[in-house]
This record gives C-alpha cells, structure tokens and sequence, in this order.
C-alpha cells in the first residue's frame, strides 16, 4: 500500500505529537490535562475523530486516530478553546509563565501555548504498528518516571486497554 497524497487522509490511522511552547512543562498541573482531556473526549464525541490512544504529558500530548475530519480542523478545535481558557488560567494564577509564552506577531505580542505547526503526523498503515505505537504512547509516563504502570497515569488511555478503567472510553482499531 502507498503512502497517501494527502497528509489529511481520511482512510488511515494517524499518530499525532504536538508540543507546548518552547517545549515548556506547561501541561504539569492536573487543571490543564483535565482540560486537556475534555476536550479530546469532546471532539471525539462530535464525530471529529475515533480516539484509538492517547496520553497527555508535562510539555507534549500524543494522540492515535482515525479521522473523519480534516487533520489541520481536528487540532485547531481541540487547540484553540483549550489554549485560550489555559493563558486565562496562567494569567491568573502563574503569571510568571506569561513572559515565557508571550511571542510578538508584527507588531503585537500574544501568548502562544502550543509550538507553532501543526506537530508530528505519522499514517499508520499495519495493525502491528497500531499496537507497538499504542504500547509507545501509554509507555510514556514510565519512561518519564511519572509512574511505575503506565496504567496508573490518568491521562492516558492505558488504564482503558490495560485494566478496562478509566472515565474515557477509546475506539477500536478498525
């Protein structure tokens, strides 16, 4: 099978990675990956996408998908409401973090929580890929040293494929 044209290819599984600002930790409060998280269950809901895998880190979030939509749509729904509620939540309770996140634009200043692009988009086309990159995302926390199981990090889909718990519920592979 070839690889598509099309880098918003609806036919194909898709590993997504995108990152905050500077690759900042600004994801390390709970707040920002319960945030987080509602939003990707939302979009999810709303027919944008089959949510297959995901974990939310300290400074990046990964994501294994099947889109309905267009891939540039999906990370600018999810992206946009969440950062704008998330520099609210900063300026207003870590405005040390303003500064670091503040970028000029022509003649204006802005703050920008994510890096600028559209992040890192892999088809995945074997269903043994499914699995080992599944297997990669929920091993992130661990790697990490955040937890001992990746299974105990709330962020994450593993507790739903590895003990069948969890508030979200994932997509089967197709």
């Amino acid at each position: 099978m070839s690889p598509p044209t099309n880098p918003d290819e609806l036919n194909y599984v898709h590993f997504l990675t995108f990152s905050c600002h500077k690759k900042l930790h600004l994801l390390s409060e709970d707040f920002f990956k319960d945030l987080l998280q509602s939003y990707l269950v939302k979009y999810r809901d709303s027919g944008y996408y089959l949510l297959h895998a995901y974990v939310i880190m300290p400074k990046h979030v990964h994501l294994l998908i099947s889109p309905k939509k267009q891939i540039s749509r999906i990370l600018y729904s999810i992206k946009r409401p969440f950062s704008f509620k998330a520099i609210r939540y900063l300026e207003d309770r870590h405005s040390q973090f303003t500064s670091q996140i503040q970028v000029k634009t022509g003649t204006t200043w802005k703050h920008q929580f994510w890096m600028r692009g559209g992040g890192y988009d892999h088809w995945v086309e074997e269903h043994e890929s499914l699995l080992e990159i599944a297997d990669y995302i929920h091993g992130n926390p661990v790697r990490w040293e955040l937890v001992e199981y990746p299974e105990d990090w709330n962020w994450s889909s593993a507790g739903f494929w590895l003990k069948g718990e969890g508030d979200t519920v994932m997509d089967p592979f197709r």
